[in-house]
């Protein structure tokens, strides 16, 4: 069976006459090898599937390092070794990609079945996050590949983030911070009396300004929501947690209004409400 996306942007599978088998509801996917496909929700949960698309379990691995060879694979739930410990440093799965460091001590990448995707040749590099990686070049600059090791983002820049809805912050040569997106175009500039600054979430980002207040920027660097708080949290299903004058805690929506009081000595954001 081959891999599709469809126009949902998800993943599916199709037959060799061009009949949908498993229709694209998954937000990552593997190809089919010895019958069986790895999949991943929206949750970043992996499963094993079949060629009919029945999930056969969750794949649940973590860390395993060889007291013999010194060496780092993968074991699973069962206590089974399901990548052979090889590499000098081996990550944790992101985005259906982990980095490992050969014996060349250079980074690359490995799927969930131990293959080599992105050969070792990098200086430096990071998780995936929305479908790409920074990594460190040989001349210490930095820039991003895709999840099959293209370099989508020239290694040009002293220092590098990772993405989130679209934006990664990034340091030119003369220390400067700027705002790049998935093509490296440069959007804005980050403001040099901003002290502090978190990822975009839900299309603003919370920022500190000179004064150590707190508000919100969206994606063309404009102030959303002024700087008047002494703390917050990102925002989550179209609210945040916000700080005031007295350090009780209550939630704003999206144009600043309060609309839970600032009671609470302690908040968390709103998940799965």
């Amino acid at each position: 069976m081959a891999m599709v996306k469809g126009d949902n942007y998800k993943y599916g599978y199709i037959d060799k006459i061009g009949n949908v088998v498993i229709p694209c509801k998954w937000q990552e996917a593997e190809r089919f090898k010895n019958g069986y496909a790895h999949v991943y929700d929206e949750k970043a949960s992996e499963f094993v599937i079949d060629k009919s698309g029945r999930i056969i379990s969750e794949v649940k691995l973590h860390l395993y390092h060889s007291s013999e060879s010194g060496l780092y694979g993968y074991k699973n739930q069962f206590d089974k070794i399901v990548i052979p410990p090889k590499w000098n440093l081996i990550g944790q799965f992101s985005e259906g990609l982990a980095l490992v460091r050969g014996g060349n001590n250079k980074y690359g990448f490995i799927n969930r079945y131990g293959d080599l995707i992105i050969q070792c040749e990098w200086e430096d590099v990071s998780d995936f996050f929305e479908g790409l990686a920074s990594v460190k070049d040989e001349n210490g600059k930095y820039g991003y590949i895709d999840k099959w090791g293209n370099l989508v983002i020239p290694c040009k820049w002293a220092g590098v983030g990772e993405f989130s809805e679209g934006l990664a912050l990034v340091r030119n040569d003369k220390n400067e911070l700027e705002y790049i997106n998935k093509k490296g175009a440069i959007v804005f500039s980050y403001n040099s009396t901003w002290e502090d600054i978190g990822d975009f979430c839900e299309g603003v980002a919370r920022v500190r300004d000179e004064n150590g207040r707190y508000g919100f920027i969206d994606k063309s660097g404009n102030v959303a929501i002024p700087f008047v708080w002494k703390d917050c949290w990102s925002f989550s299903e179209g609210l945040a947690a916000v700080k005031d004058e007295k350090d009780e805690w209550g939630f704003i929506d999206k144009s600043g209004n309060v609309v839970i009081a600032c009671k609470w000595k302690e908040i968390w954001p709103f998940s799965e409400s």
